[in-house]
């Protein structure tokens, strides 16, 4: 693979752009995702004072990239039972919910 400094031909400079228009896009999701991760654990402290169930819940989508309609089809039963604790939590509250 050629070194990128020594790129001469407009061909190789067109080659070096599509390549890095191509994978720009993943290499900056992978960095968000880390990014976010990272916030997620410079405040483990503060996690650790959640409920068991929302503890796990911040921890799967610390970093953005699984949601709730992402972890429902991965797995069901987990987004279910949170769901559960999370409304009767709210119940408790008088129906207001915990930001």
């Amino acid at each position: 693979m050629a070194d990128v400094t020594t790129i001469k031909t407009p061909a190789e400079q067109a080659l070096s752009a599509a390549y890095e228009a191509a994978r720009r896009p993943i290499l900056e999701k992978l960095v968000a995702g880390a990014n976010g991760s990272a916030e997620w654990y410079e405040h483990f402290a503060g996690h650790m004072r959640l409920a068991p169930v929302d503890f796990a819940m911040s921890y799967i989508t610390r970093s953005g990239r699984v949601d709730l309609e992402r972890l429902r089809k991965l797995s069901p039963r987990f987004v279910a039972r949170y769901e559960r604790e999370r409304n009767a939590l709210d119940q408790r509250r008088g129906g207001k919910k915990e930001i």
